[in-house]
């Protein structure tokens, strides 16, 4: 077996220097050819440079598309300019609600192929909680473009949560 092995430490080191923390995105859409180019030029005309793009079908005529941009919020502001549903999914692996919503939610993108999800990290993004004005898990903030239209903590009930992301369209 062949190993590429780096020739010194300082090779190594320079590589560890160079990895970061991203935020990861993904957005719903429908699974015909044409859509994902659709958000991709979309965002490439809005000056979003994307490190990263993965997509792949997530059944019932759905596909999911991952995203990692350079710039988080210039990926916001792009989503928000088009006037798009958004859902801010503030989550944390530890919280039990969480996880009892993330069905729910899943349920709820492939009802919505517009909802734009971004799904918010409770315990690594303090910067992004802060701009919202989130101060617990398991919150949701809906938003139609840059104007938010409900808002709402702990819920799992599957009804009001269609109800919240329905203000959004």
């Amino acid at each position: 077996m062949n190993l590429i092995k780096p020739r010194n430490h300082r090779e190594v080191r320079a590589v560890a220097d160079k990895v970061r923390r991203v935020e990861y995105f993904y957005a719903t859409l429908p699974d015909k050819p044409g859509e994902g180019f659709r958000i991709l030029s979309a965002l490439k005309d809005a000056g979003v440079l994307l490190l990263a793009a993965h997509a792949f079908p997530t059944g019932g005529g759905q596909s999911q598309l991952d995203l990692v941009a350079e710039d988080a919020s210039k990926l916001k502001q792009a989503a928000q300019a088009a006037r798009k549903t958004i859902l801010i999914e503030v989550s944390a692996s530890w919280c039990s609600t969480c996880k009892r919503q993330r069905p729910i939610l899943q349920n709820a993108e492939k009802e919505r192929p517009g909802l734009v999800v971004f799904d918010v990290d409770f315990d690594s993004a303090k910067d992004v909680l802060r701009r919202f004005g989130v101060r617990h898990p398991s919150t949701l903030v809906v938003f139609n473009g840059t104007t938010e239209v409900g808002r709402s903590t702990g819920d799992t009930d599957p009804v009001s949560i269609r109800a919240l992301i329905a203000k959004g369209f």
